[in-house]
This record gives structure tokens, sequence and C-alpha cells, in this order.
């Protein structure tokens, strides 16, 4: 799908977006908008949410589902080396499209970064990619990426810490043939110490009953 992409302005955009939202485990609110002012980038991802270091790139998030009270968190993204690297996408657009702190970290050349333009051009580029689109939404990128992390052997666990998830909702983003897999990979740890069954040993002396006097 990305290589559909060309090196204009709403698709190195659109590159940088989804290559954030998938190593992020973003959900579409949370690297879209709806309209921008002044306060905006209390709420959603701005240029000033990107912290470039020698690791890779702090995406800062300022608010999200899971966030009420808009404390934020600080979600570190590492280089790829492929065609999905967020770190290098984010370069890419920095420098081509240099911008002040305060504005969207995302845009368009008109209009809104908004759920419904992305959703729409994110068919369209499955479509040319040679893909069905249907049943991909604007949960595709969370789940593709809790997906990509169980066959990366990632554990549970640490999943819902990367994805920021609280409870087992999690759950629900899992394909069927990721949970099989899961549910192998238990079985075979459940075999390697061996088989321990605790067995009473028929030589054992059981103790006599006492007699009334």
């Amino acid at each position: 799908m990305l290589s559909t992409f060309r090196p204009v302005h709403d698709d190195i955009n659109l590159r940088a977006a989804f290559c954030t939202a998938f190593a992020a485990f973003l959900r579409i609110g949370e690297f879209t908008w709806p309209q921008w002012n002044p306060d905006s980038s209390l709420q959603f991802l701005s240029r000033g949410s990107v912290q470039f270091v020698t690791d890779g790139v702090l995406l800062r998030l300022p608010a999200s589902k899971t966030d009420p009270f808009r404390e934020g968190v600080t979600i570190p993204l590492s280089p790829s080396h492929d065609s999905t690297c967020p770190v290098a996408a984010l370069h890419l657009l920095f420098q081509r499209y240099p911008k002040p702190l305060g504005e969207p970290l995302f845009s368009r050349s008109y209009g809104p970064f908004n759920r419904n333009w992305v959703l729409r051009r994110m068919s369209q580029a499955l479509l040319f990619g040679g893909f069905n689109p249907r049943g991909f939404s604007g949960h595709s990128f969370r789940r593709g990426a809790a997906n990509s992390a169980e066959k990366a052997g990632i554990s549970r666990t640490d999943i819902m810490r990367m994805g920021r998830w609280k409870s087992d909702a999690v759950e629900r983003y899992f394909s069927e043939s990721s949970n099989t897999s899961l549910l192998f990979s238990l079985s075979r740890q459940l075999h390697r110490p061996g088989p321990s069954i605790s067995v009473k040993s028929s030589s054992t002396p059981t103790p006599r009953a006492r007699h009334r006097a």
C-alpha cells in the first residue's frame, strides 16, 4: 500500500501518518483532527509532539481515549530500517515541509486531516496496491500492530503496555490465527519441564484408625 504514495505533500503526510500509527499503536482519532485552532495542540498531535533522539523518535501523545485527564504519554519509536519505518517517514516530513511547533503534525493541502478523508485515502491506496479495502477500518493500524507484535514473540503483557491497554479489551484485536499460535506456544511451555504428576505411593502406610475405648 505504501508503495502507491507519491513524493507530494498529501502523500508524504499520509505515509508518515500510517507508519507512525502502526508503530505507535494509534487509534485513528489520535492522529487525525477535525479542525485546528491555537489550543488544538493540547489535544491533537502537533509538530511539537515529535522529538528526534539518538535511538529514534519520542512521540508525545497529548490525549487519548484512555487518558481522560489529558496527562499525556510519551511513546518511543525505533527505526525499522524498511519501507514502514516511522522515523524515516517523520524525518522526510519535517525536512520537506517544516512548520512551527504548534501546527498539526499531519496535514493536507486543503481541509482538515480528518477521519473520513484519511479512511477514503486509505481505501484508495489499498485498491491501487491490489488489496480489497473491505475489512479495513480506523482500528486496522492498532490491530495490525498488535498481531505483528504477537508474531514477533512479544508477550501479551508487553503488547498491552505498548498499546496502552489497561484491560483485557486487547483480546478483541487479535486474529484467530494469533490466538491459536499463542495457545500452541503455551502448550509447548507446558511440556518443557516434563510431566509433574503427584501420585500417592501404594507402599505408603496409611494411618490406622483409632479405636474408641
